[in-house]
């Protein structure tokens, strides 16, 4: 399974005057080429890599089909957490957080009334992947986990997100709680620009310090055995920094894996892979697959320019601009990620437009 065409975005600068109507933005530059190596066979059922600065798909299999996530879930709810929490707030643990999670639950023990910081509650999620954590942060961020499901949905809309709807905080299965390949990648790209989720998940060990519940420390340690490979070091893989993995039985096995050689940074997501080894062998074959065939390629040094035809911004409804002082520009540090030997002279320039349906105090909804 492979992408047949390449889609970059470059920086672009756009001058708007935000109190006019009828203004057609542009969201991106594409740029298309057909050279495009073979990808590999893979036993996951779903799978997409994805270059973090410019959003490029490298690999895909059923990218948009809806499965499982588990507890790849715990990636959006720790966006959600860094957007709308200081890491020094005190998170209290109630009865609806700590029970209901099942037996076999992933845990760190917290017991009703307890009472943790927020960048302690990140740990226990993204490393120990704690249940009654997850639904704890869903709580104190929303007032109660209803609203908190709402808000993942409100903010996976936002990202754009094609297949998705999340039911819970945690990732224990409900059948109304899916998501795929494609909008996890957009989460995990959308989290790892925050530096306190990059930090957290990629930590291997981290302890919880003792509470006024709880004499003892809570050691936490990863469960993405490539960023803390000390069970499975079969499966270390150097240029990976950060993950988060996934499980139930419904789910099989998820997994979210972030991963830079050089100046090429991506996140790999694989699910429904049937066995652990499964998950991290197919994550190796698919970074490998990128580090191997793709390279970065600055705009500076192509030695072509990319234009824009700015004739098709100008029209009686947007009458401040002129052909003489376009509003679009490339930025000079941005870059294209393509297949080695590929040539740049090769590739197709197209434009994006987006309609705007409303301004809404000078912003557009």
């Amino acid at each position: 399974m492979k992408k047949r065409h390449l889609s970059v975005l470059f920086s672009v600068c756009l001058a708007l005057c935000l109190t006019l109507t009828g203004i057609i933005p542009v969201q991106a530059t594409e740029v298309h080429t057909a050279s495009w190596p073979s990808g590999p066979s893979i036993n996951a059922q779903g799978a997409i890599v994805m270059e973090l600065s410019t959003g490029t798909i490298l690999y895909e299999k059923n990218a948009t089909d809806a499965m499982y996530p588990a507890s790849i879930t715990k990636v959006m709810t720790a966006l959600l957490a860094v957007e709308n929490c200081s890491m020094d707030e005190i998170v209290t643990f109630s009865n609806t957080t700590v029970y209901g999670n099942g037996s076999n639950s992933s845990s760190i023990g917290m017991k009703p009334g307890e009472s943790i910081t927020m960048e302690h509650c990140m740990y226990g999620l993204m490393l120990a992947s704690a249940n009654e954590v997850a639904k704890a942060i869903g709580e104190h961020v929303a007032g109660d986990l209803e609203s908190f499901a709402n808000m993942m949905n409100e903010r996976a809309a936002q990202l754009g997100c094609v297949n998705t709807h999340f039911a819970n905080a945690n990732g224990l299965h409900d059948d109304n709680h899916y998501t795929c390949a494609y909008d996890m990648a957009l989460i995990a790209r959308e989290a790892i620009k925050d530096p306190t989720f990059k930090k957290i998940s990629g930590t291997r060990v981290f302890v919880i310090p003792p509470t006024s519940m709880t004499e003892d420390d809570r050691w936490v340690a990863n469960t993405h055995q490539m960023v803390n490979p000390a069970q499975l070091p079969q499966y270390r893989y150097d240029d990976c920094y950060a993950g988060k993995t996934g499980f139930t039985n419904e789910a099989r096995y998820t997994l979210v894996t972030y991963a830079k050689r050089g100046a090429l940074d991506i996140v790999c997501v694989t699910m429904h892979s049937q066995m652990q080894a499964d998950q991290y062998n197919d994550a190796i074959t698919l970074m490998d697959y990128v580090f191997e065939n793709f390279s970065v390629h600055p705009i500076s040094q192509l030695g072509q320019t990319p234009t824009f035809d700015n004739l098709s911004l100008f029209t009686r409804f947007s009458p401040l601009f002129d052909v003489e002082n376009a509003p679009l520009s490339i930025d000079n540090n941005s870059y294209v990620v393509l297949p080695n030997g590929a040539s740049y002279s090769g590739v197709e320039q197209t434009i994006t437009y987006h309609e705007v349906d409303s301004l809404d105090k000078g912003l557009t909804n």
